[in-house]
């Protein structure tokens, strides 16, 4: 249930951060995890691909933590009336 109310509302969220805030997250946020990925890998590699173990937990915490930020900002957010913010 709590999936799929989130997986609704993540198309209202793209929409608005389009319109109101053109940020770079998707584009920061996805080497980002990669990175840490990699700072936490302890070298584990079964038929020659890296095991990634608890490595995840870095790299979604980092997820949590933009999403977290971003909840925060969204109160401070103004109705911008279908007007593009330049």
């Amino acid at each position: 249930m709590v999936a799929g109310f989130a997986a609704g509302n993540l198309i209202i969220g793209f929409a608005w951060a389009k319109e109101s805030v053109p940020l770079l997250g998707g584009m920061l946020l996805q080497p980002g995890v990669g990175r840490m990925l990699d700072r936490h890998w302890h070298g584990a590699i079964a038929n020659g691909a890296r095991l990634y173990d608890a490595a995840y937990r870095a790299g979604f915490g980092l997820i949590f933590a933009a999403i977290t930020i971003s909840l925060i900002l969204l109160l401070f957010a103004r109705e911008s009336r279908c007007v593009q913010a330049r």
